[in-house]
């Protein structure tokens, strides 16, 4: 058993060893090249999910979490005391005049206020 363990033991030895080695021989990156890659996946990412569909994702979170946090009896529609806005505003969003917010006009009009806000800040630069 002896001359097993003593095996094992010399097994492990270099099995370290040949990760030390590995390591040592591994390449390095420095902090510029980093960054250059970083910018290079941020790039590829950003053609990826083209600007729409990275806005339209952002606005299906914040609606979700809207409605979530103010609809106080879960009938998963908001009426004005439950929005918080004022009488025009909810009218406004409310487009079938229900006297309820769905969530798709929630959405709809987030994406429409959205539009009309890059829109003009788009037009002033």
């Amino acid at each position: 058993m002896d001359i097993l363990s003593g095996i094992g033991g010399v097994n492990a030895l270099l099995n370290s060893a040949t990760a030390l080695v590995r390591h040592i021989k591994s390449p390095r990156i420095s902090r510029q090249d980093f960054a250059a890659l970083l910018r290079e996946e941020m790039h590829h990412a950003h053609q990826r999910t083209p600007p729409e569909a990275a806005r339209n994702e952002a606005i299906q979170r914040a609606t979700t979490q809207f409605m979530s946090l103010h609809d106080t009896d879960g009938d998963g529609l908001l009426s004005l005391e439950e929005s918080g806005w004022d009488q025009k505003l909810f009218e406004e969003i409310d487009t079938d005049a229900s006297g309820r917010v769905s969530m798709d006009e929630l959405r709809q009009a987030s994406k429409t206020r959205l539009a009309k806000r890059t829109g003009a800040l788009h037009t002033e630069g």
